[in-house]
């Protein structure tokens, strides 16, 4: 359900309980967004389930400038794998003193069947404990 309430200054679009199948995944949540004449907030909350993140890597479909630069370099080693479940929740004020460091951003996943690809080597490797291993080199997130 999606609704929309305009009262005078402020604007507020909302969606709840959506649903949403995308490529053999189901994704359902909700947002918010509300907007004044000098500032906002928009929100984002959705849970997912059955991805295929082997054919598509994470980096390739969650919002990488969202999360922490540790956080983006670890996934863009192109992890990939099958998600049974995961959430994502965004918060991010906007409006003239907005920034993009006031982004509030949680990820939760379950990924099994992990896989990366090395940047430099480009082959495909199994990961083991969050860490991307092969002959030339090893990545951990810290």
């Amino acid at each position: 359900m999606v609704e929309w309430v305009y009262d005078g200054p402020n604007t507020m679009i909302s969606g709840r309980d959506l649903n949403v199948d995308w490529d053999g995944a189901q994704v359902s949540g909700g947002f918010g967004l509300i907007a004044g004449q000098q500032s906002g907030q928009f929100g984002l909350d959705i849970a997912f389930a059955d991805v295929d993140a082997i054919s598509r890597p994470l980096s390739q479909w969650l919002p990488m400038k969202a999360f922490e630069p540790k956080l983006r370099e670890w996934l863009e080693n192109d992890i990939g794998g099958l998600v049974p479940q995961g959430s994502l929740k965004l918060s991010q004020p906007l409006g003239p003193a907005a920034s993009s460091d006031q982004l509030s951003a949680t990820l939760a996943l379950e990924v099994t069947q992990a896989t990366c690809r090395l940047r430099r080597s480009g082959r495909v490797w199994k990961m083991s404990r969050g860490a991307c291993c092969g002959k030339e080199e090893c990545f951990k997130p810290r």
